[in-house]
């Protein structure tokens, strides 16, 4: 029969890497082959390429070719004409040596590498440059690495090098300098240098450098030049000379005259240019001028000279040039008066409300410079007089500076400044206290107002007494001190008006007497008695059982013994007293009466009636 076999054979692509290699030298990095078609960019050359395949144990297999990459393209060439400038000189080792690059205007290939370049002609001297043959045709070859060339032309215009002249800048009456050229080398004189002048004359022959004393305005304008080298090449320039001007003569000005004190002020016109200073002189008596300041404005402050007469002018300088002087200028400096108010005062003024604020000055001016007054103060005050008339009543409103200021010949004074004050006047006081005292007694007047001080007097005879309490003790006082007192309170240097008076009486103390023993029987009526040495004693009695009457001589009915005491006392409370000592006697009994007259008696015979 027959017999089938199935099989089934699995495989993968094998992975091959090249590398490149250019004179034994690795020249692109391996990579695998993509497909079947991988790009490389080669430049011209010859390249050997290898692949490498390797299967799952590692083992290799390679294979080498050869590729030869041929560059058959010619570059391109691209040229610009120029203009060169040759020395004048005519030697050899001033010709001028063109350089292919200064031609070429971006000439290309289309691979990468050194472009190589020649010119048809490279050399060229000064004597090259006459005109109209001072152009040239100009062929520049270019050359890739693979040897192929192209061509393109152009042409060079030759001209000889300007001469660059200059001067140094001068001001007007100076010394004008002029030069060739400071790039213009010439070691071995080999030039000839000459000079002519904005109207066309030659001034300076055979000069490089030539020099001119005392430029006017007339030699501004364009100076020529001319070098004439070994070979007769002739180069030239043209500078354009201006003369710095002069400042004009400047004018001075000041704020003369001024007061002491006050500044001098300076200044003249404004001037144009570069490096513009204004120098400031002082003249001495002697005739020395001083350099006071250099500005850059137009103008001087001198702060506050000292009195007298000053002499000053000014220039001016631009552009390095100085003017000539100013006129002279003369600044008075006047003396400043003064103003003192009289009297001279170093602290506030205090006056009380209601008395006169008097102000005054003492300052005054000269013959043929009078002085001039004028006053400022609270509440409108103003004055033009030395003296201004009082304010006769001060109110709290007139309180405050007040300022005076004086002038003589146009100057006025520092202000002179005075500080018013009005205090309050302390009311009328009225004393309070005792002024019935006894003899040897004391006795506190009282001032109801307040104050830092009080002024006690007494009115006859005359007596002062300052204290700082508005009390005042008056102690011992006798007989003698009857008298009447006043009092002034003192309240910010502000006293009050005087109090009225309070007088005081001092009373000596009465002499009261009574019979020391009074014996009456019982049943009697008692009769006191009492005696002083005062009118108008008012008299007390006291005794036992209350006993109590205020009668000088009181009576009791019925009497009742003991001690008895009676005071006497005067107006001013001054009081004596004295004791009075009562007995009762027992009523005697009578039981019998008898007698001696006689039986008969006949009317001329006394009888003799005897209790029992």
């Amino acid at each position: 029969g027959i017999s089938r076999i199935q099989a089934i054979l699995e495989y993968s692509y094998a992975e091959i890497t090249y590398e490149i290699r250019k004179n034994n030298t690795l020249y692109l990095p391996p990579g695998p082959l993509i497909g079947s078609n991988t790009q490389v960019t080669l430049d011209p050359g010859v390249y050997v390429v290898k692949y490498i395949v390797s299967d799952n144990h590692g083992l290799e297999g390679t294979t080498t070719f050869t590729i030869t990459v041929r560059d058959t393209i010619k570059p391109v060439a691209k040229c610009l004409p120029t203009t060169i400038y040759t020395s004048p000189s005519g030697l050899n080792a001033d010709h001028y040596f063109l350089q292919p690059t200064t031609i070429n205007n971006g000439s290309t290939d289309n691979c990468p590498g050194t472009l190589t370049m020649q010119l048809s002609q490279s050399e060229f001297t000064c004597n090259m440059a006459t005109p109209p043959n001072n152009i040239y045709p100009i062929t520049l070859t270019v050359t890739d690495a693979a040897g192929n060339t192209a061509t393109c032309q152009t042409s060079v215009q030759v001209l000889i090098q300007s001469l660059t002249p200059y001067f140094d800048p001068v001001c007007e009456g100076g010394t004008l300098k002029l030069f060739a050229d400071a790039n213009l080398a010439d070691p071995n004189n080999i030039y000839d240098f000459t000079w002519k002048n904005p109207a066309g004359i030659t001034v300076f022959p055979h000069q490089r450098n030539p020099t001119k004393a005392n430029a006017q305005i007339s030699d501004e304008g364009l100076y020529t030049v001319t070098a004439i080298g070994s070979s007769g090449c002739i180069a030239s320039g043209v500078v354009d000379v201006k003369l710095t001007k002069l400042p004009i003569e400047p004018m001075l000005q000041s704020n003369t005259p001024i007061c002491q004190g006050d500044s001098i002020y300076l200044s003249t016109n404004s001037y144009n240019g570069q490096n513009v200073f204004y120098k400031w002189y002082s003249v001495a008596p002697s005739g020395i001028n001083t350099l006071l300041d250099s500005t850059q404005t137009p103008f001087l402050l001198i702060p506050a000279p000292l009195v007298g007469n000053y002499t000053f002018f000014v220039k001016v300088s631009a552009d390095g040039c100085s003017s000539v002087s100013s006129q002279q200028t003369l600044v008075i400096v006047k003396p400043r008066p003064s103003a003192v108010i009289n009297p001279p005062v170093t602290s506030n003024i205090r006056v009380c409300f209601g008395q006169p604020i008097v102000l005054g000055s003492s300052s005054q001016g000269s013959p043929g410079n009078p002085m001039t007054y004028s006053w400022m103060g609270p509440a409108g005050f103003t004055s033009q007089l030395q003296n201004p008339p009082a304010i006769l009543s001060a109110a709290y409103e007139n309180a405050g500076t007040y300022k005076l200021v004086t002038k003589v010949n146009g100057c006025e004074s520092l202000p002179a400044l005075v500080q018013v004050l009005v205090d309050t006047t302390p009311p009328k006081p009225i004393i309070a206290g005792q002024n019935k005292i006894c003899q040897g007694g004391n006795t506190t007047l009282v001032s109801n107002v307040m104050g830092i001080g009080y002024i006690w007097e007494r009115i006859s005879p005359p007596l002062q007494i300052t204290t700082t309490s508005n009390a005042l003790t008056l102690s011992n006082q006798m007989l003698s001190d009857n008298a009447c007192w006043r009092v002034r309170v003192v309240r910010q240097f502000c006293s009050s008006e005087w109090s009225d008076n309070f007088c005081i009486n001092v009373q000596a103390y009465p002499d009261v007497a009574a019979p020391s023993l009074i014996k009456i029987c019982n049943g009697d009526t008692l009769k006191l008695s009492a005696t002083g040495n005062q009118t108008g004693l008012k008299w007390a009695w006291s005794g036992p059982a209350a006993y109590a009457s205020f009668e000088q001589n009181p009576i009791r009915v019925p009497g009742v013994s003991g001690d008895y005491k009676v005071i006497g006392k005067n107006d001013n409370g001054c009081a004596d007293s004295a004791v009075v000592n009562v007995q009762i006697s027992p009523s005697p009994i009578i039981d019998l009466v008898s007698n001696n007259a006689p039986a008969c008696p006949d009317g001329t015979t006394d009888a003799v009636l005897t209790a029992v």
